[in-house]
């Protein structure tokens, strides 16, 4: 193989593993703060940013602002010997 072929087989393999999606951010929300066993998944964004309004929009849908708690996790499973789902990152 050509020193040419292998820099542009470099090439293609570089682009090919920067064109891996991040992994989603899960929305949770609890109507009351002071009770985190009582959640609701809303949903999947893109990006912390949306995964943030989305929770914070639902909060207020139910009037539960100042009341309620979110919380966005990354890469998110279910762990069925939990009984929850763990994720690879969280934000509030």
């Amino acid at each position: 193989m050509t020193m040419a072929r292998r820099m542009i087989l470099g090439a293609v393999v570089l682009l090919l593993a920067g064109c891996e999606r991040p992994a989603p951010w899960t929305a949770f929300v609890y109507p009351d703060a002071d009770t985190l066993t009582v959640s609701a998944e809303i949903g999947r964004f893109e990006t912390f940013e949306q995964c943030r309004a989305g929770a914070v929009k639902t909060l207020a849908a139910f009037g539960r602002v100042g009341v309620g708690a979110y919380e966005c996790g990354r890469a998110c499973r279910y762990d069925r010997g939990a009984g929850l789902a763990v994720c690879a990152e969280t934000r509030d």
